[in-house]
């Protein structure tokens, strides 16, 4: 690392080269430039290199004059690493190993510039036949998919630092640690807490962003799946009925209590019977029992993120509230956007609860229906056949498989996204459902 302290000049030369180079490159990728403009830049002798957070990007003077003077499309190359790195959230990104980590978030990044360049990235051949050797020939694409792949395999592990170290694109100092200057403001006993405040309210406003460019641009799916997760509240209640489309899927009838009405009968008899002291009953209605198996599959691809998984929340609390989750229960519920991101089996009203009142979405990556089908398949094997139904949460826009599946399948899909559709695009064995947190129709 460069020591030396640098002068004035310096900086003021090197911070008009990085925003020369910050207006190149949000000049070409449009989809970009929210997420350019949202860091300011400023000079720091604390790093080797450059490096950003969700704040600023952060540059070594010395080294950006040399590298703009010898290989400026090298640092053009780290002016967008470092960009990336925040839309992808790595720079909150919390794992064990943070050596591999660093190596496994460059390499994805250097794949996705290789995507977006249409493979004219800086040494690329070199870089892929390197990270090739690295992973033993497996497509990962995406840093969670690259760092599990090596953490207990040394070898491999051993490849991919090396391949980090010999090509060492932004420096990752400040992911962790924060720059002295800002370090000094943060005083007294709340100095940890207000700092992990401020990174959580930036990390949700990058989410934001990362969601939104991801929608811009096809090159950016596909490398998201794994990397971001988010809790989501509940806002509001759906009035929807699901009851009716349940019921294609009930074993039997069965009497549950409605936790919303009284039995006013009963209610009545204790105000004479005793004194104004009522008996307190709930009403019991007709529902009819859960199948032992049914599918609920989220859609969380990169389409799918920020109001619409809010409104995907709001429907599986309704749908949850219309079973009759008593008795023998065995419902599975999946999260995907290109693969199978979250599972868990609901087997009690609780369960339901617990779910969906510390609900997180993971993925933000394309959307595949087919993982979710072969899922269905798999789990329809194994419990003989007894798969009655396989119901999706999602815009409907994504891979369907060819074949027609044994056991019904409903898509129910949002009215704001209703214009993804079009005629032919979901296969016509599965039954398709606009919803609102209202209404209904059928497609």
């Amino acid at each position: 690392m460069n020591k030396k302290k640098s002068s004035d000049e310096e900086k003021v030369i090197a911070e008009k080269i990085i925003r020369k180079l910050k207006r190149e490159i949000a000049g070409e990728y449009e989809f970009l430039q929210q997420s350019f403009y949202s860091l300011e830049v400023e000079a720091s002798d604390d790093i080797s290199s450059i490096c950003a957070d969700y704040s600023k990007i952060y540059f070594n003077p010395a080294y950006v004059i040399e590298r703009y003077k010898k290989k400026k499309k090298q640092l053009r190359e780290s002016v967008l690493h470092c960009v990336l790195h925040c839309l992808f959230l790595h720079p909150s990104a919390k794992y064990e190993d943070e050596e591999l980590f660093d190596a496994a978030a460059d390499i994805q990044i250097q794949r996705v510039i290789e995507t977006l360049s249409g493979g004219e990235g800086y040494d690329g051949a070199l870089f892929k036949r390197h990270i090739s050797n690295a992973l033993g020939g497996e497509d990962l694409k995406t840093a969670a998919e690259i760092y599990a792949f090596a953490k207990d395999k040394k070898t491999s592990r051993k490849k991919l630092i090396s391949v980090r170290e010999n090509r060492r694109y932004d420096d990752h100092t400040f992911w962790r640690n924060k720059p002295k200057a800002e370090e000094e403001k943060k005083e007294g006993a709340d100095a940890l807490s207000a700092v992990a405040a401020e990174k959580e309210a930036q990390e949700g406003i990058w989410y934001g962003l990362m969601v939104s460019a991801a929608a811009d641009s096809s090159a950016l799916y596909g490398f998201t799946s794994g990397d971001g997760e988010r809790k989501i509240e509940i806002k509001g209640k759906s009035k929807m009925d699901y009851k009716k489309y349940l019921r294609q899927f009930a074993e039997s009838e069965v009497f549950c209590e409605d936790p919303e009405t009284l039995d006013m009968m009963m209610y009545s008899y204790g105000m004479e019977m005793y004194d104004d002291v009522p008996i307190v009953e709930f009403s019991e209605q007709r529902e009819y029992g859960c199948s032992s198996d049914i599918i609920i599959a989220v859609d969380c691809s990169g389409s799918c993120c920020g109001d619409t998984a809010e409104s995907f929340l709001r429907q599986l609390v309704k749908i949850f509230e219309d079973m009759c989750l008593a008795g023998r229960v065995n419902i599975h519920l999946v999260m995907f956007d290109t693969e199978i991101q979250f599972e868990c089996k609901i087997k009690s009203r609780r369960d339901a609860e617990k779910l969906t009142e510390n609900f997180h979405v993971c993925g933000f990556g394309g959307t595949d229906f087919e993982c979710v089908f072969e899922y269905a398949d798999k789990i329809d094997r194994k419990r003989g056949s007894k798969i009655k139904g396989l119901l999706f949460f999602s815009d409907a826009y994504g891979s369907f498989p060819a074949e027609k599946r044994r056991y019904k399948t409903i898509f129910f899909v949002p009215e704001d996204m209703d214009n993804f559709i079009s005629p032919g695009m979901v296969p016509d064995w599965i039954e398709k459902v606009i919803y609102s947190d209202n209404t209904e129709r059928y497609l």
